[in-house]
């Protein structure tokens, strides 16, 4: 773990003048993404037991999308759509807020077809649009749904023909009144489900109806025990310090320097050692080795997003290298060659990607996203340089190869530092013993 971590610091390291300019800007950042994060609410929304449908479950004829969608695709009209709970577990929060923000499918101006009962013609009519506004309807085949309970379908209270309205569709027209009998009483599941349709599109009113409301003092309080964190994680990052110790107990005298500098920060700052520390809850102090991971990581992404900043849409060169770590993990370093706004040529370590191989095909597509992600392009490759390998420089399958098919612009140099280390070994090899 703190070799991680000291991995890491190594990194704020080649960059320091990077974070003394960030300052406070990173810190505000790193503030915000904490508050509004999910992962602090996590416990809490566990007690959310009313959302998530117990009664809609995918049928054989209905197949599970198990595997995350692409939230503009959702499809509107009732016929197209699979059951709510067929969707990914961790994305039907998410495709329920969106339906609720598109609003029930009400195709006004379609041509509604009449159906012949005993006592005459009968068809849907428009104005029942108004009168309930989750009603929508499906133009295939000709029924109607309602919104809310596919969203939130659950047997709760008094309710008529509540799987009618959510899976089989209703079209006895001659029988309106299911209409309001399926709506129910205050209590009914209909109700239940426009409630929480209404919770679930603001935010802020859905954790007051599911989870405890945080006190005033409480935001203060993980506001000044991240701000601790951070300044004592960018003290270390800028100075390329490790952050772990051997023994982080209670009763250890060294407990590494990242505690060591919040247990000075805390000293120094009666605000923040008001909050931190021996003053925190113990599950709550935010010194965590996966807490001091995120900051750092949020401090890196924000070097990196600075640097390819100077980059914009100029060119630059491209090395790379890949090696396994110590747990035998293959991974590859990226690192940017290019002139900045000053004419002055600058090497900065991109980032490090872990790879499944070390073939040609999976080492690119780990470089182009790595690019992508930072709003550059291979397009804008005029140089690339690897060591004598030949998945790195093979002529017509290597990644030099892959690369220059689509960007000829794309020189390969052999790297010089690997042939000096090649020219080294085979010296070496050669020299008798004295």
């Amino acid at each position: 773990m703190g070799g991680e971590l000291n991995v890491a610091a190594g990194v704020g390291g080649r960059t320091t003048s990077e974070l003394q300019r960030l300052g406070s800007s990173a810190l505000g950042m790193l503030i915000v993404i904490w508050w509004d994060s999910p992962k602090s609410m996590e416990n809490n929304t566990a007690k959310n037991e009313d959302i998530g449908p117990s009664s809609n479950i995918p049928s054989a004829s209905s197949p599970s999308i198990r595997s995350k969608i692409n939230l503009d695709d959702l499809l509107s009209d009732p016929a197209d759509r699979p059951p709510i709970a067929s969707y990914h577990p961790n994305q039907i929060d998410d495709i329920r807020r969106v339906y609720i923000v598109k609003k029930a499918f009400q195709p006004r101006d379609h041509d509604f077809k009449w159906t012949k009962y005993s006592s005459g013609r009968r068809r849907f009519n428009v104005k029942w649009f108004d009168a309930y506004d989750w009603l929508e309807y499906n133009t295939k085949q000709e029924k109607a749904y309602y919104l809310c309970c596919y969203l939130f379908n659950r047997s709760v209270g008094n309710q008529g023909g509540r799987e009618t309205f959510v899976s089989e569709g209703f079209c006895n027209w001659s029988k309106t009144g299911a209409l309001k009998e399926h709506v129910g009483e205050v209590n009914s599941a209909h109700n239940k489900a426009m409630q929480k349709c209404g919770d679930h599109l603001n935010q802020k009113r859905s954790y007051e109806a599911n989870v405890t409301k945080r006190s005033n003092e409480g935001k203060t309080a993980n506001r000044y025990q991240l701000l601790g964190s951070v300044r004592s994680s960018r003290f270390l990052l800028e100075n390329s310090l490790s952050f772990r110790g051997h023994n982080e107990s209670e009763d250890s005298f060294s407990k590494g320097l990242f505690l060591a500098v919040l247990k000075l920060t805390c000293e120094n700052n009666p605000e923040i050692g008001k909050y931190c520390l021996r003053n925190a809850k113990k599950n709550n102090k935010l010194t965590a080795p996966s807490i001091q991971k995120e900051i750092i990581d949020c401090f890196a992404k924000e070097v990196t997003k600075k640097l390819c900043e100077e980059i914009k849409d100029d060119v630059f060169g491209l090395l790379a290298d890949e090696s396994s770590d110590v747990s035998q993990k293959e991974q590859m370093a990226v690192v940017l060659r290019y002139f900045d706004k000053h004419g002055v040529v600058k090497e900065c370590l991109t980032g490090v990607a872990h790879v499944n191989n070390t073939s040609y095909a999976t080492l690119k597509d780990a470089i182009v996203s790595l690019l992508s992600n930072n709003q550059l392009s291979i397009d804008q490759v005029r140089g690339q340089g690897y060591d004598g390998a030949s998945n790195m420089r093979g002529k017509f399958n290597g990644l030099k190869a892959l690369i220059l098919r689509d960007n000829p612009s794309a020189h390969y140099i052999h790297c010089f530092a690997h042939q000096l280390q090649l020219v080294i070994v085979a010296v070496a090899k050669k020299t008798y013993r004295c």
